[in-house]
């Protein structure tokens, strides 16, 4: 075998092996597109997912933040109420007394207008 032969076969098996060698990248280039295929799917489905537990979770929260404000408010009212009956009944109460009070200051006022008359 000459020296031609022999460059012509090993530039065969380079030929072959750089053929299988850019076959090998070309099935890893498409495994590689179908894997990122794949998880792009994933993720558009976990992102759905997760956009529909935010929006349970918010429409949750604005229930219980809507529940809660009409608890207080209903709390507050009856608490209001309670006050100014307080407050009402306070106002009779020092009513009486400021009454009181007058009628004692104008029997005093009698008396010592009584007894400015009776002395010489």
């Amino acid at each position: 075998m000459g020296e031609k032969e022999r460059f012509e076969i090993i530039l065969e098996d380079l030929n072959r092996k750089m053929d299988l060698l850019i076959e090998g990248h070309r099935t890893l280039d498409q495994k590689i597109d179908r894997i990122a295929d794949g998880l792009r799917q994933e993720m558009h489905q976990m992102r759905g997912e997760l956009q529909a537990e935010i929006i349970g979770v918010r429409d949750g929260l604005k229930e219980e933040v809507h529940k809660t404000r009409e608890e207080l408010t209903e709390e507050i009212k009856k608490r209001e109420e309670g006050l100014k009956k307080e407050i009402s009944k306070t106002r009779r109460e020092l009513g009486e007394k400021i009454d009181k009070i007058s009628e004692k200051l104008l029997d005093h006022e009698r008396r010592i207008k009584a007894l400015e008359n009776t002395t010489p």
